[in-house]
């Protein structure tokens, strides 16, 4: 889209849209101007005397009563309108359209308020795209306020959470202080002299270049009795912040230094070499363990991607992503001091139905963005494959059905899959619609921003009577109980072939995991992993399985489970466990430092 193509654009939806005679207030503020006998900069067109004065007569008299928006304004009267018409009575849209975007955009020009040439909004507008309502209220507000959300007053920052609600996110509301609080300045006066006085007073903490000041309210105190809070973060890698929190009373309760060394940034230092020689070491390793002719350096083959490790070791991982059927992944380990490359991972070169979705996925992209048609042509193709996994038999398992009359269409089933769930507010990773009796199954991925369900849910939804037959959780970060092939296949098929091949454990492991949280170590706050013999030994009788604590801290869970491997009951128990857990096998829960 060119910038005609935009001002076309951005004009016709004003033309759509305008109510009775549009006044630039532009124009208006210059013929004021020059009412009050102050210059102003002649127009470069000439114009008929009686035009001029036409205009100058019409602006005059009705330039007083033109008062602009401010950011604010233009945000409740007109992008919160916006947002709120464009949604479904099924769903809440949490993107703008090209057309509603470019109507914001006027309706800040008109009020004299100008995005950046580099505006993300306009950005995307130029490009004929829509643009995420949360980011462009953020956008508008960060010019209301200046700075960042943890540099507003609290009053701006309630003000942006009621609106966030307004367009239909379930925000926490910014609590506002009380009246027996102090005035917001005065206790933001009392911790930063509260750091001066502790750590000096040539600190530069009110330079905005090197600090930021992230300021708190709790409405509720917190177990210290801390109501106010004060983080002063620098600018620096290796920086000395800084932490206050004081009580309702204004008496400080502690001020300390907080260490901040992202060792992130240490260790990205030690890659010095460039990618593009990181490339041709790990090229000349596969060539060297496939043969010569080995087209590792064929973009129509292969496509390179680099990641590091994080230890103290610069190891670079370049892995090669096949894009072809007859080519599996290959993985290099270059070191970056001794530009050693060693392969790590030979890809099979037999297409099977244990590898046919990486290989699609590589070929044709995340498919999630699939069109039902390609589902359909891996199904036609993995009929005729060898399975020896647990993935390659539910693969074969699943049948991919085109749509047909007679069935919901993709969207009639993700509104009954949204009704049925209970929330408006989600994103549809993806949707396949599955053969099945009695009747074909739509099969969706939706991640629930409402908060009713934690993390991602997989729901399923009768293709032909919109009826909700199966709904569980889906934890994408956690596949040792969550593989990710449960996001494209019928939840029964996944337990029925996972029971023939793994029997009961992995499928109590997983419905324990959903009942009773996030049992993984990938957040320190949460719970134990259930699957670590550790802390539960497992113990397994026909289709049921007792999960056994070892020590006193922790519960026995029992789950039981049908021939097909669906869950019929699941319980918490009295711990089996006779002693107290080990000093070293508890995990302390993290707590940020503020």
């Amino acid at each position: 889209m060119n910038e005609e193509d935009i001002r076309k654009q951005i004009h016709q939806a004003v033309d759509d849209n305008a109510q009775g005679m549009q006044l630039n207030p532009f124009l208006a503020q210059r013929v004021i101007a020059q009412a009050a006998g102050k210059e102003a900069k002649p127009m470069k067109k000439k114009m008929s005397f009686i035009v001029v004065l036409t205009s100058v007569l019409l602006l005059a008299v009705t330039a007083l009563a033109i008062t602009l928006l401010t950011p604010k304004q233009v945000v409740e009267t007109v992008a919160v309108p916006l947002a709120r018409n464009n949604d479904e009575d099924w769903r809440i849209h949490d993107q703008f359209s090209p057309e509603e975007l470019a109507q914001f955009i006027k309706a800040c020009s008109e009020n004299g308020i100008d995005l950046d040439e580099n505006s993300l909004i306009l950005e995307a507008l130029r490009s004929g795209e829509g643009y995420s309502e949360e980011e462009t209220v953020m956008e508008l507000s960060r010019k209301a306020f200046g700075g960042m959300f943890s540099e507003w007053k609290v009053a701006d920052r309630h003000w942006f959470t009621e609106t966030m609600n307004a367009l239909g996110y379930k925000w926490e509301i910014y609590p506002m202080p009380g009246p027996d609080d102090l005035p917001e300045e005065e206790a933001k006066r009392i911790m930063l002299a509260a750091v001066y006085e502790r750590y000096g007073a040539d600190l530069p903490l009110e330079d905005r270049e090197q600090y930021i000041l992230d300021y708190d309210y709790f409405a509720e105190p917190k177990e210290d009795g801390t109501v106010w809070q004060l983080f002063c973060d620098e600018y620096h890698d290796t920086s000395r912040d800084f932490i206050v929190r004081m009580d309702r009373q204004g008496n400080v309760l502690s001020v300390e230094e907080i260490e901040d060394i992202d060792p992130r940034i240490a260790i990205q230092e030690m890659y010095t070499l460039p990618e593009e020689e990181v490339l041709q070491l790990a090229v000349a390793a596969l060539k060297d363990y496939c043969g010569e002719d080995f087209p590792a350096d064929d973009p129509a083959v292969f496509t390179p991607q680099f990641s590091r490790h994080s230890d103290e070791t610069a190891i670079w991982d370049v892995t090669f992503l096949s894009r072809v059927m007859e080519q599996g992944d290959y993985t290099v380990l270059v070191w970056n001091d001794t530009k050693k490359a060693v392969v790590l991972q030979v890809g099979d070169g037999t297409l099977s139905a244990d590898n046919i979705v990486d290989r699609y996925r590589n070929a044709y992209g995340w498919y999630g963005d699939w069109e039902q048609s390609k589902w359909v042509q891996l199904s036609n193709a993995v009929k005729d494959l060898p399975a020896s996994t647990t993935e390659g038999k539910v693969m074969k398992a699943t049948e991919y059905i085109p749509w047909r009359e007679g069935l919901l269409t993709r969207n009639e089933a993700e509104k009954a899959a949204y009704i049925s769930g209970g929330f408006r507010l989600g994103d549809t990773n993806q949707g396949v619609l599955i053969n099945a009796e009695p009747n074909p199954v739509w099969h969706f991925l939706i991640y629930d921003y409402e908060g009713i369900y934690p993390d991602g849910i997989l729901i399923e939804v009768d293709a032909v009577t919109g009826k909700r037959v199966g709904l569980e959780q889906y934890k994408s970060q956690y596949d040792k109980v969550d593989p990710g092939y449960r996001t494209y296949t019928l939840l029964r098929t996944w337990a029925r072939v996972t029971m023939e091949e793994e029997g009961p454990l992995p499928l109590a492991y997983t419905a324990v995991y959903h009942t009773f949280g996030d049992m993984s170590l990938d957040c320190p706050d949460e719970e134990l992993p259930i699957e670590d013999a550790r802390y539960w030994k497992p113990e397994i009788n026909g289709n049921s399985v007792r999960l056994r604590s070892l020590w006193l801290e922790y519960p026995d869970y029992c789950v039981t489970l049908d021939e097909n491997g669906m869950v019929t009951d699941i319980r918490e128990e009295p711990t089996s466990g006779t002693e107290p857990i080990p000093e070293e096998l508890k995990i302390i829960p993290w707590e940020p430092p503020f």
